[in-house]
């Protein structure tokens, strides 16, 4: 998150007495070092930080941008409305499921580019179905750690058993069955699953990319497993400097977007917070 601080500048002007012609006069050296005493420790004081230093910025994220609880419904809503739609569970069955014929939720989720794994937290709450697990990848280490310590393992989750997260590129993450001989090889079980929200998919940006991502995806899902993610498009994406503003009450959610390249067909897009002392 990076916030704009204002720049301060005064202008001094030298004080001249009526007595300015006189000869200085002599003051104790007590007097002197009190003096010097007082300016560096007047000077030391640090300026009181401002509402943006000390915000999280991971927790402003996810109370502008994310709504995991109607992912969540949402991700469900339509999996069981697939599957009593085009599923015939009964001819399916499998013998290393026994629940095959009871389920028709989705029962695991990955989340990649799972950020803060919010996602991943919401689909194992308790208060939902009990046995579900979650996988979350992200390959930035300082944001997983962020999840383990503030999201997955916070005082009112009991999450630590059935949501992980790995620190990690997405393409490297594979079922048993499914990966190559390599020695970079993380592996995470077949999934109902997978869920790349919040545009992650645009990072691919070359074609050969993206499809290699989505056959690895299709390639990591259970049988009648689903892929969800979100795309970012539209006409909108040709006009320049576009800028949204949000009030959220305690801090402004800004969204900018800065320019598009006509010859890649690829937009910048910034996100920041604006709090309530301006900062």
């Amino acid at each position: 998150m990076a916030v704009d601080e204002g720049q301060y500048s005064g202008s001094s002007a030298w004080l001249r007495s009526d007595a300015a012609s006189e000869a200085p006069r002599s003051v104790p050296k007590s007097t002197r070092d009190n003096a010097g005493g007082h300016r560096k420790q007047k000077a030391s004081k640090q300026r009181p930080k401002t509402m943006a230093e000390m915000a999280d910025k991971h927790q402003l994220y996810m109370q502008a941008v994310q709504n995991p609880r109607k992912e969540v419904r949402n991700l469900d809503s339509i999996y069981r409305t697939l599957s009593a739609r085009y599923l015939n569970h009964a001819e399916h069955q499998k013998d290393d499921d026994p629940l095959f014929y009871q389920r028709r939720g989705a029962m695991t989720l990955r989340e990649d580019f799972c950020g803060t794994a919010v996602l991943c937290a919401e689909w194992v709450r308790a208060r939902s179905v009990p046995d579900r697990r979650a996988y979350g990848v992200d390959i930035d280490a300082e944001v997983i750690d962020y999840a383990w310590k503030h999201v997955l393992y916070s005082s009112d989750s009991d999450n630590d058993s059935r949501a992980r997260v790995i620190c990690g590129d997405v393409m490297d993450v594979h079922a048993r069955d499914t990966a190559p001989g390599s020695s970079d090889i993380m592996w995470i079980p077949r999934v109902d699953v997978i869920a790349a929200f919040n545009f992650s998919v645009c990072y691919f940006h070359q074609r050969n990319d993206l499809v290699r991502y989505l056959q690895h995806s299709l390639a990591n899902l259970n049988d009648f497993g689903l892929f969800f993610c979100d795309i970012f498009g539209g006409s909108e994406i040709t006009q320049p400097l576009v800028s949204r503003v949000r009030d959220l009450g305690s801090f402004k959610y800004l969204f900018r977007q800065h320019n598009y390249d006509l010859c890649t067909n690829t937009v910048q897009i910034s996100l920041g917070f604006k709090m309530k002392d301006g900062s």
